[in-house]
């Protein structure tokens, strides 16, 4: 499970924004160069009720979601290119990168209206209220 600490700093509702704090693990990432999510000291993040801001938490995200939406943004559009390429493999080469790029576009644009509704919940991490003797 992929995690990050930080302190609540206000609540709105069950949003919270998370300061968090500045970790090393980056220093070793290999994906450090194109990766910001390190990069990022604040965000907002729907959570549980029962939180309130000073709170020490550990925001969390499993393995399992990670590479779902890894899949959904680096694999399917690759393979819709290149699906829709070979399938048309008796037409000129133009148009079958036409359509190739056409469907690359259409599974975006389907994905930005799924992630408005229903990828956000799903990709949405956990937060745990840390005890006061976890530092």
């Amino acid at each position: 499970m992929s995690s990050r600490r930080g302190i609540i700093k206000d609540k709105r509702g069950r949003n919270y924004l998370i300061s968090f704090e500045e970790e090393g693990k980056c220093e070793t990432c290999s994906m450090k160069e194109i990766c910001k999510i390190g990069a990022i000291e604040e965000a907002w993040i729907e959570g549980e009720e029962g939180l309130e801001p000073g709170d020490r938490v550990e925001v969390a995200v499993g393995e399992s979601k990670l590479i779902l939406l890894s899949f959904l943004v680096f694999i399917v559009p690759i393979l819709l290119f290149f699906g829709g390429y070979f399938l048309l493999a008796g037409h000129s080469q133009l148009i079958r990168i036409a359509v190739g790029l056409a469907l690359f576009s259409l599974y975006f644009l389907f994905l930005n209206l799924l992630e408005r509704k229903k990828l956000r919940s799903y990709s949405n991490p956990e937060i745990r209220k840390l005890p006061p003797d976890i530092s």
